[in-house]
């Protein structure tokens, strides 16, 4: 998007000059300026008073009324004249027209509550709001389209909503009865009418993944969306670590997270300043309080007991979907501890107060089949026995009887177009082995243990800055010359101005490079900085346990071919039900894959031996949270020069939005650490960690104690990986690490990453034994 310099007048008068993108309103050029669009006058100017001129911006108060009279609408989609979908999102406003976004584009709302997507021989799916007809946001259009319909709530809603701020309310509620929306309204409700300060709230969410989300939607509830900013919203991690490092000056992250939050509990109960803190909070909100469990609920439950008697609370449970019930391994290992989890703490102390409400109706879906999933099979999935296996299969064959159809294995399911799918299995090893089949066919992976992907703009924008602040001026320069409005996904220059501010602004028109590193290089940087899942496009494949509290259209659930313990049968019937649930239009069901995988300490790496055959091989997940570092993408052993470094750095800019073929090739001269080659290209984007390395010796050591022989090493080369993207990686300001790396990468910690994942078989290698003699 070009920028220009423009004169703003006031009364004749010049009194001020701004840089701003150039913008299109009503068919002529038009720059932003405080919130509205105005018309270019004489090339270069814009006249903000109606005195010397016919210069007038949108109306941006006809704006204000009509997102004050409603925040989330329903829309309808079309395309080629046939509803295709549903959708509930909040108004915006995208180049001075009325809109909603879907599926990452903006469409201009019409006759009311409707979206057209337009027909395109490219992207039929995606050609935004470019290709519609034009539509302003003045008044009179306004009543020539009619206003959107609301999305109002429904009667238990509205009770939990309008609750008194001190009230102590535990909310059960199902799948698809708005549970979200409900706390977003509760909470906005809280600011906006009751007039309870932004600060003084909390909301411990599950996830990290759920936060950016939460956010957006509280924001869109919010007279002021600003407000958002203010109130605590994280995880429970997060939550604990801030009380900890608030008020031990002696704080940091060592061992465990359940380590961490044991020292918070320690600190609470003894610390009368932590306690005094906590006692000024005035209202404090749990989401999904079903899968705090063990040392986690006894935090939560602390944290209750602590807070003052005015201070209200809100828990949002669904006993049906608590599916981390045990101490997990992986998502389909777990050592069998049953732990209380919250909800059942909280209604073994009657002295906390608390009142039970219900979200009875369901608003996710209109399919007959799928209401009946949410409501009736799940009073069966509350009453499955511990150790009953007729209870499991029962919810199993449910699940089949009440599924749309069935679907073949992913290899062979036809998806091509559909962004909004799910392909959801049991285990993390499914989810590695189905992306393999699929090879670079464009999808996206959900699951843990996969690196924390901060945005790509920020590496290609300051990857190579290394000046104390940053200002809004060099910032700009930076943006254009980086060519980052060309990259898929990536924000307007503006809106990831204020991002970078909100996180470490010195001053309201400078950056804190320093405090920006601190943040951005936490191990859990902010979530809205962050992705949800690695890839671009296509249909999302991932655990049940990763899309918890996420929905799509369509759901493809690929049912566990394994045989359950003795125990811990009703969480998997659980488990099952929340993959079944996530679907607004339609379920199908499909087998998932035999396989035996086991993972390695401490790393969590997936792998499959295999021992029949003449050849010692493994399935071996690479790809894994620390298997790429600093030093393999701009360290002086791995890279000769700065020139090399640079290369590699704008190789990787480059294919941001692509899946790529690559191979990984031991590298003698690097002490045999793998080096990462596109396919095709001779430039090396990096290299593997040492991590990989020693554990692939692990699982040859585990392969040859099955099989005997010679000892075992690990292959030459590693085929059949795949570049699912690009990361930033962001190293704090005291990270030892950047003493490794060239300049100015050293001095800057801010450089690009490629995003790997395989699930390859590799062939182990027999030492050769030495003749004597």
């Amino acid at each position: 998007m070009p920028e220009i310099e423009v004169r703003v007048l006031s009364n004749g008068r010049e009194i001020k000059k701004i840089l701003r993108p150039l913008r299109m309103l009503n068919g002529k050029p038009a720059v932003k300026y405080k919130k509205n669009l105005w018309p270019l006058i004489n090339e270069n100017e814009i006249h903000i008073d109606t005195k010397t001129g016919n210069s007038k911006p949108i109306k941006q108060g006809a704006t204000d009324r009509i997102k004050a009279k409603f925040k989330i609408i329903e829309v309808k989609v079309f395309n080629n004249g046939r509803e295709i979908d549903r959708i509930h999102r909040p108004v915006k406003e995208h180049d001075g027209k009325f809109s909603v976004k879907y599926k990452g584009n903006f469409y201009i709302l019409q006759e009311g509550n409707k979206i057209y997507l337009p027909i395109s021989d490219n992207n039929p799916n995606h050609a935004g709001v470019n290709n519609q007809k034009e539509a302003s946001l003045d008044t009179n259009v306004i009543s020539q389209i009619g206003m959107p319909r609301e999305a109002g709530l429904d009667e238990c809603q509205k009770d939990v909503v309008q609750a008194p701020p001190h009230a102590r309310l535990l909310v059960s509620a199902g799948p698809g009865t708005g549970k979200t929306e409900v706390a977003c309204a509760r909470l906005a409700n809280l600011i906006d009418n009751y007039q309870i300060a932004p600060s003084s709230i909390w909301f411990i969410s599950f996830t990290r993944t759920a936060v950016g989300e939460i956010r957006e939607r509280i924001s869109s509830h919010l007279h002021d969306p600003g407000d958002v900013f203010l109130v605590k919203i994280a995880t429970l991690d997060s939550h604990a670590w801030m009380i900890q490092s608030g008020f031990d000056e002696n704080a940091k992250i060592l061992g465990s997270y359940d380590e961490n939050i044991k020292n918070v509990l320690e600190l609470i109960s003894n610390n009368e300043m932590a306690i005094e803190y906590l006692q000024s909070v005035r209202h404090l909100i749990v989401d999904e309080a079903q899968d705090f469990v063990g040392i986690r609920s006894n935090l939560v439950l602390t944290f209750i007991e602590k807070l003052s008697a005015e201070c209200g609370v809100t828990i949002f449970a669904d006993e049906a979907q608590a599916i981390y019930g045990f101490s997990e391994i992986d998502e389909g290992d777990s050592c069998f501890t049953r732990r209380k989890s919250l909800p059942a703490l909280l209604r073994d102390d009657r002295r906390l107060g608390f009142v039970e409400k219900g979200l009875e109706r369901v608003h996710r879906t209109e399919s007959s089949r799928l209401l009946t999933l949410f409501t009736k099979t799940r009073l069966k999935v509350l009453t499955c026995k511990d150790t009953e296996q007729k209870d499991l299969d029962e919810v199993i064959e449910e699940v089949k009887k009440l599924a749309h159809e069935t679907v073949p294995s992913v290899q062979r399911q036809d998806f091509n177009g559909l962004e909004d799918l799910f392909i959801l299995y049991r285990r993390r090893a499914d989810v590695l082995l189905a992306s393999s089949f699929l090879g670079c066919e464009p999808h996206r992976i959900r699951m843990s243990g996969l690196p924390l992907s901060v945005a790509p703009w920020v590496g290609c924008v300051l990857s190579e800055y290394t000046e104390a602040t940053l200002d809004q001026n060099t910032f700009v320069a930076l943006w254009s010359s980086s060519n980052v409005e060309c990259l898929p996904n990536s924000p307007e220059m503006e809106d990831a101005w204020k991002d970078l501010l909100r996180l470490a602004g010195r001053t309201s028109k400078a950056i804190d490079m320093a405090q920006l590193r601190t943040k951005l290089g936490r191990k859990q940087p902010p979530p809205e900085m962050c992705s949800t899942e690695i890839g671009q496009t296509g249909p999302i494949i991932g655990t049940i346990h990763a899309v918890k509290g996420r929905e799509a259209k369509v759901v493809h659930l690929m049912l566990p071919s394994y045989t359950t313990d003795a125990r811990g049968r009703d969480e998997e019937a659980r488990v099952v039900y929340v993959g079944a649930t996530r679907g607004r239009l339609k379920l199908k069901v499909g087998q998932g894959y035999k396989q035996w995988a086991r993972h390695l300490e401490p790393s969590g790496r997936v792998f499959s031996p295999k021992f029949s055959g003449a050849k010692p091989k493994a399935q071996v997940e690479i790809g894994h949270e620390f298997d790429i570092e600093p030093a393999g993408l701009a360290g002086r052993s791995v890279f000769a020069n700065e020139t090399e470094v640079r290369e590699s750095q704008r190789l990787m800019k480059s294919s941001i939005g692509h899946l790529l073929p690559v191979e990984a090739e031991q590298d003698r001269t690097i002490r045999y650490i793998y080096r990462l080659r596109i396919d095709g290209q001779s430039t090396s984007i990096g290299t593997l960690s040492k991590v990989v390395n020693d554990d692939l010796f692990e699982i040859g050591r585990l392969i040859h104690q099955k099989i005997g022989g010679a000892k075992l090493r690990p292959p030459d080369i590693i085929r059949h990986l795949r570049m699912f993207g690009v990361r930033t990686i962001v190293l704090p300001p005291e990270a030892t690490e950047c003493a490794l790396l060239h300049e100015p990468w050293a001095k800057s910690g801010i450089l690009l990453a490629p995003i790997i994942l395989g699930y390859t078989t590799m062939y182990f290698q027999r030492y050769r034994r030495r003749r004597r003699g």
